[in-house]
């Protein structure tokens, strides 16, 4: 489960980027860590900027989500326990099966 520290940081990677988009900056030109002096992030550095992004895209789903409605996904992907199971619980569990 992503920490509170994780989520912001990504949250802050995803500001970034749509600043960057705004002001009319190609998608591979995002500068949210280290820049290579050559002229941008290494594609490794672009692939874990992607994977952060979409974490925290994914914990904002689900965190955003009412626990019905999280309930409801459970029953779709047939999680066992989920009508005992708490908010974040369940949030646990989709995210493990995912």
């Amino acid at each position: 489960m992503a920490t509170e520290k994780h989520t912001g940081s990504a949250r802050e990677h995803i500001h970034e980027a749509r600043q960057e988009w705004q002001r009319g900056a190609p998608a591979e030109r995002f500068q949210g860590g280290r820049e290579r002096e050559e002229g941008g992030p290494t594609p490794a550095q672009q692939r874990a900027r992607r994977e952060n992004i979409e974490k925290a895209q994914e914990a904002r789903r689900y965190e955003n989500r009412t626990k019905r409605d999280l309930y409801e996904r459970a029953k779709e992907l047939d999680i066992s326990g989920r009508s005992k199971m708490s908010k974040h619980e369940l949030i646990a569990a989709l995210r493990e099966r995912r």
